[in-house]
């Protein structure tokens, strides 16, 4: 073989065209730049031909050294392009601008500049020329320059290149050489490419987006092949984008062609390659370049490596392959790893515009981390299509299971395939549940299995967390779990979920899942879920595990899914349904992603409606929640259309089940809102699809028909009597103001109208819509729209015959937008209109009272929202007070049980009205109701509002001693300012006097006290403190009887302030007492005050302590330890925390009481904070080396600072808590004292374990169990 191959001649050279010969010398001034340390920057090459070049097509100025080259004869050089052959003549001509009328002829521009400049001139030409003929034609074109009068003509540096000159400097570099036997078709090797051609042949459908990840990959592999005499290897599996990587490393970069002119491509995959011959011939020759060899085995590379490490190399390599576990001595490995998914989400949708973000990190998921999975499910997202064309073809897999030039493995094949069918397995070394069943599967040795694994880890396609493992990317375990299901029969996969652990079912599931778009896995799902199939048996959706698998088949076959489910719920009985909680709430779920599809909508609607009959669940997403929601015209959760969900709806008001009725009306409540959607997200996202898109009406008349179907089928389920009036106008009468809104009030008025046609008078909760609307939306209606809204209220207004309709509608049930304006205005002194109503209807009332008294029953019981108001002002008027009270207290007197407990609201505001013009009379009332043992339960509810004096309270503390009333009630003067008018004398009398009742009743009292100086306490505390001393002391406020949560806060805020004022250790012994005393009685320490024992600990220690010292040592264990829990650290924050009471001891109390109690080191060592916390760093508090060094003889102590240090609230992991107390630990590793050194090993491999615990937990959520 000659070097003739190796370069390209003259001929060549005159085959180029304009285009190609300038982007040779561009390419060929860049290589000679580079080779001599000249800066690209100097360079100025015009590649657009047909734009006025001014005679200039490319030039190269530099001050630098050197002065010149081997092919560029100064450090100014401009060149003119001419790919033809030009004789003397057309060569003088090529220096002349083109002839203007009238002017005389005159240089190109740029010529001209360049000469005056003394640049040396080069007509670059595609013509042969011996050395005379190159003379003749720089001697015309001097010619030209003199008759052009051009100054320094004869002294011009001017030459001409001919096709062998531009020869000779192209056979200087192999770039060159490439480029010009590749735009001429004859190439030495085939296959080699320029960097253009290159990067003609990369897919452009995915442009190239730079992430964190490899912005570092470029800027190393751009360092190091800039360098002559480097060799790398990049490596990874397919798809990562490695050849990309390499080709965005290489290109052009800061608006200058980075290594571009000095790249030589090619693609060794298809061809046993005589590459590395052509090499150790170009490195021998001197030649230049960049060589990257795609797809290139590992022996290649290693002999491409030796020869260009050569000494007089002038080369560097870059070889790609895709096997990571291959392992080359002395090669320098850049390893392509997956992406983050964050960086692929954020790829993702910079590639494809309108991708929403919950699809791109689906995306992103499913991609593994490698770009070319990345794009082509983005493909497959914008389609809306199946993932079919995203998973790998036979060539593919095996590529990426074994490499290039590999052949199937058959048992790696059936241990990768048994792992493809879990998201993850927990493997650990092989011999776990979950391991064992999966090698099982494969039904091959269980150490070839495991070998297999080893290898697969290593090539990158089995990814190892911890202790599990699964198959990436996505694509790859799919496409072999669908290879393995599709082999598969019913009864073998039954076989399968019925032997794997429980803890594999979600893995299972996550995976079966993904297959939703697969036709092979709809296929064996619907065999799955034949009626003699494993899922089409009752039996076996009804177990947990049956019907957590059926879940995943639901979103890989919605239709024959729903089907089956459906058949299986509409078989079982109300009754068992409502005993089902095993399987129900998958079956909810299950019907969550089933409801979605159009296709599966009535079965799942069915199905979910039969189990909101039997509804056993409680919170928002459960059957009858689902199935209302899919209801709404925005966000339904389902893609079924209006009209068939208002045909549905329909269908459920044609029912004769009251149960079905209820359930529709709510569904046509979510049917009809207009604004304010919501739902509960999760069931878009199913399997490998897109997220599937709620319904969206195309047109508001869409809406508008919905809507009108809806009321069609209220109103008909309504006059066929299957739907009472009461409830359907409740749930319309919230639509009136929305259809106002939503700009349908033609539908308002046909809300209207059915209430008018059902004569529902009154209609309170229609009124306050319509009033509502009136009030906040009238300005956005037209002037008639405006004039028929507010007729709507005369229709519903009762007129002035219908007292009952009237009291109904203004006292009872004002609408509660009225109710806010229900107070007088304070400075006109101006009524409200709510109030004037109410006014006028007590004066009426009262003028007629005769007339009236037959309809006032009603105000006595239910609601009475201005009861009090109508009260008030009827007492203003009314003159037959007796007639009214004798009525009152009748209904008092004879109430029925029917109606419940009477309401006297109107009472208690008629006699407190009267209080202030006629008090004897309100004092006859509350003589009455103290006197009569039938009305003695009524009696507070109308004296809280009199003021009563002392006398009338210590009456009812008697009647509470009678058990005539029940001290509950009482506590009705611990709000509202009842006592507010008495003196703190009084007011201590009263609760003194309670008191002595009982415990109950000691609690009302201290809560009337306390409320009583509450926020007054500078006027009422100095007489209430020794009565308040006295009720804490009484022994009867038992902490075991507390029936209100407030009565805690109350005790501790009286305890509080006596405690601050003076030392008074009678009361602070008293109260440590109590707190022990309920220790012992069980009540929890949660509940107990720790504000009152941190005081009594940092105020009161010398008095306190003793008390609680001997109940932490007494005999009752079960209140030792709930003590212990109080004073002590207990649960409160983790053990480097300080907020707990016994932290305000004082430490040389509870030092002295350690060294004198034997016993007391054990209880105080689980009690006390033992490490302290600075900046970050874990030492032994003073107290905690205390226990360690002077007690840790006795185990029991090292036992109780091991639950110490370990109980407590933590916020996430714990393995930095752990890490550093094993460091503080080794502080006491060579004690003197056995048992401590025995204690701190035992402690630490504790904590190892506990570590690992935690590890194993992260690794599990890592692999997606939570």
């Amino acid at each position: 073989m000659t070097d003739r191959i190796f370069e390209v001649d003259s001929r060549q050279i005159g085959q180029l065209t304009d285009q190609q010969l300038t982007s040779l010398l561009n390419r060929l001034l860049i290589l000679e730049a580079e080779a001599h340390a000249i800066a690209i920057n100097t360079i100025e090459v015009g590649l657009n031909i047909k734009t006025g070049d001014g005679g200039i097509d490319a030039s190269i100025r530099w001050d630098t050294k050197p002065a010149k080259t081997k092919f560029l004869p100064s450090n100014r050089v401009v060149f003119q392009c001419k790919a033809e052959n030009m004789g003397p003549a057309k060569c003088a001509s090529e220096l002349v601008a083109a002839p203007k009328k009238g002017e005389p002829q005159a240089l190109k521009a740029l010529v001209a500049e360049a000469l005056r400049n003394g640049d040396t001139y080069i007509l670059f030409t595609t013509g042969t020329a011996n050395g005379k003929q190159k003379t003749d034609r720089i001697t015309a074109m001097r010619t030209k320059l003199k008759e052009l009068g051009t100054p320094k003509s004869a002294s011009a540096k001017l030459l001409v290149w001919s096709a062998e000159d531009i020869a000779r400097w192209t056979n200087d570099y192999l770039p060159a050489i490439v480029y010009v036997q590749a735009v001429t078709g004859r190439a030495t090797v085939p296959g080699l490419k320029t960097y253009t051609e290159w990067l003609e042949v990369m897919p452009d459908d995915w442009a190239f987006h730079s992430s964190t990840s490899t912005n570092a990959d470029i800027l190393a592999i751009r360092k190091t092949m800039s360098q002559p005499r480097q060799a790398i290897r990049l490596n990874g599996l397919p798809g990562l984008g490695k050849t990309r990587l390499a080709l965005e490393s290489l290109g052009p970069t800061g608006g200058g062609p980075g290594l571009a002119p000095h790249i030589v491509y090619y693609d060794a995959e298809f061809e046993k390659t005589e590459l590395t011959k052509h090499v150790f011939e170009w490195i021998r020759q001197g030649r230049r370049g960049v060589l990257i060899v795609d797809n290139c085995l590992p022996d290649v590379h290693l002999t491409l490596q030796a020869e260009v490490l050569t000494a007089n190399s002038k080369f560097s390599l870059m070889t790609i392959y895709s096997n990571p576990s291959e392992n080359l001595r002395n090669v320098p490995l850049f390893l392509m790893s997956p992406l983050p998914e964050k960086e692929i989400s954020a790829l993702a949708m910079a590639h494809t515009p309108g991708l929403s973000e919950a699809d791109a990190d689906v995306i992103a998921h499913m991609s593994g981390g490698f770009i070319f999975f990345a794009n082509l499910l983005c493909g497959a997202f914008v389609r809306r299509m199946g993932i079919d064309d995203v998973l790998l073809r036979d060539n593919e897999l095996l590529k990426f299971l074994w490499g290039a030039g590999n052949q199937v493995n058959e048992p790696a094949l059936r241990t990768i395939e048994a792992c493809s069918l879990f998201e993850s397995l927990d493997y650990m070394d092989g011999d776990t549940d979950e391991a064992k069943s999966a090698i099982a599967i494969s039904q091959i040795d269980r150490n070839e299995f495991s070998r297999r694994v080893r290898e697969f880890i290593k090539r990158g396609i089995i990814e190892k967390t911890g202790r599990f493992i699964r198959v990436r990317p996505h694509p790859l375990a799919l496409s072999l779990c669908r290879t393995w299901w599709e082999g598969v029969s019913p009864h073998r996969a039954k076989e399968v979920f019925e032997a794997i652990p429980r803890s594999m079912v979600d893995p299972l599931c996550e995976r079966l899942k993904m297959l939703n778009t697969l036709p092979e896995a709809r296929e064996v799902t619907a065999k799955l879920c034949e009626p003699t199939a494993p899922f089409g048996q009752a039996e076996v959706l009804f177990s947990a595990r049956g019907a957590r698998i059926f879940r995943a088949l639901a979103e890989v076959n919605p239709e024959v899914t729903s089907e089956r489910l459906h058949d299986v719920i509409c078989a079982t009985s109300l009754e068992n349904l409502r005993n089902e909680h095993t399987a129900r709430r998958e079956w909810v779920w299950t019907l969550t992603k089933l409801i979605f599809h159009k296709r599966a909508y009535t079965s799942a609607a069915q199905s979910l409606l039969r189990l909101a009959l039997a509804e056993n669940e409680r919170f928002a997403n459960n059957a009858t929640g689902t199935l209302v929601q899919t209801f709404q015209i925005v966000l339904p959760g389902t893609e079924a259309t209006l009209d068939e969900r208002a045909d549905f709806l329909a269908d459920l008001f044609l029912s004769e089940d009251e149960a079905v009725i209820s359930i529709a009306l709510s569904a046509a409540d979510a049917a009809m809102r207009g604004e304010y959607f919501s739902r509960t997200g999760g069931a878009e996202h199913q399997g490998s699809s897109p997220s599937l898109d709620d319904y969206e009406a195309s047109t508001f008349e869409e809406v508008h028909s919905y809507w009108s179907n809806v009321l069609a089928s209220i109103a008909a389920s309504v006059e066929a009597e299957r739907c009472t009036k009461s409830a359907a106008l409740s749930m319309l009468a919230g639509h009136i103001r929305s259809f106002v809104r939503a700009g349908v009030i033609d539908l308002a008025g046909k809300i209207i109208e059915m209430a008018n046609r059902w004569k529902s008078m009154p209609w309170e909760d229609g009124l306050e819509a319509i009033r509502d609307t009136i009030r906040f939306d009238i300005d956005r209606l037209e002037e008639s729209e405006r004039i028929l809204v507010k007729s709507w209220v005369d229709e519903f207004t009762p007129n002035s015959e219908d007292i009952d309709g009237q009291l109904s509608l203004y006292v009872s049930r004002p609408g509660w937008s009225e109710m806010h304006l229900a107070e007088p205005n304070s400075d006109s002194g101006e009524l409200p209109p709510a109030n004037q109503k109410v006014r006028e209807l007590a004066q009426l009332c009262a003028n007629n009272f005769s007339e009236w008294s037959p309809h006032l029953n009603a105000l006595f019981f239910g609601e009475q929202r201005l009861g009090y108001a109508f009260g008030e002002y009827l007492a203003e008027r009314l003159r037959e007070r007796d007639a009214f009270l004798e009525l009152v207290l009748m209904l008092m007197l004879v109430r029925s049980q029917s109606q419940g407990r009477i309401n006297l609201i109107v009472l208690a505001g008629f006699v407190h009205a009267i209080s202030k013009i006629d008090r004897p009379w309100s004092d006859a009332v509350v003589e009455r109701l103290l006197s009569d043992n039938e009305l003695h339960e009524y009696a507070i509810d109308i004296i809280a509002y009199l003021y009563p004096d002392l006398p009338t309270l210590l009456r009812l503390v008697q009647l509470l001693a009678d058990g005539r009333i029940d001290a509950g009630s009482l506590t009705r003067f611990s709000f509202g300012g009842s006592l507010n008018h008495l003196p703190a004398n009084d007011v201590s009398t009263f609760i003194l006097a309670l008191s002595l009742i009982g415990e109950e009743a000691s609690w009302v009292a201290l809560e009337i006290g306390y409320m009583s100086f509450f926020s007054r306490a500078d006027v009422m505390w100095p007489g209430l403190r020794l009565a308040m001393r006295t009720l804490l002391l009484s022994g009867r406020l038992k902490f075991s009887k507390i029936h209100r949560g407030r009565d805690v806060h109350s005790w501790a805020q009286v305890a509080l302030k006596i405690l601050e004022e003076r030392d008074d250790s009678e009361f602070s012994i008293a109260i440590a007492r109590q707190l022990v005393s309920a220790a012992t009685e069980n009540v929890s320490s949660f509940d107990l005050p720790d504000e009152v024992a941190e005081k009594l600990l940092k105020l009161h220690a010398q008095s306190v302590w003793p008390v609680f010292a001997d109940a932490l040592l007494g005999d009752n264990p079960k209140a030792s330890w709930n003590l212990g829990n109080f004073l002590g650290r207990g649960m409160r924050g983790n053990a480097e925390e300080s907020k707990f009471p016994l932290a305000s001891l004082d430490e040389s109390i509870l030092e002295k009481w350690l060294r004198t109690n034997k016993k007391s080191a054990k209880k105080a060592a689980g009690m006390v904070k033992l490490i302290d916390s600075t900046d970050g760093e874990l030492a032994w508090t003073k107290l905690g080396r205390l226990f360690i060094e002077e007690f840790g003889q006795d185990v029991q102590v090292l036992h109780a600072i091991n639950s110490n240090l370990m109980s407590g609230v933590f916020w996430g992991p714990r393995t930095q808590y752990f890490q550093k107390l094993t460091q503080i630990l080794s502080e006491f590793d060579g004690s003197r004292v056995k048992s401590v050194r025995d204690w701190v090993r035992s402690f630490k491999a504790y904590l190892k374990e506990q570590i690992a615990a935690e590890q194993n937990t992260s690794d599990a959520q890592q692999v997606g169990r939570w």
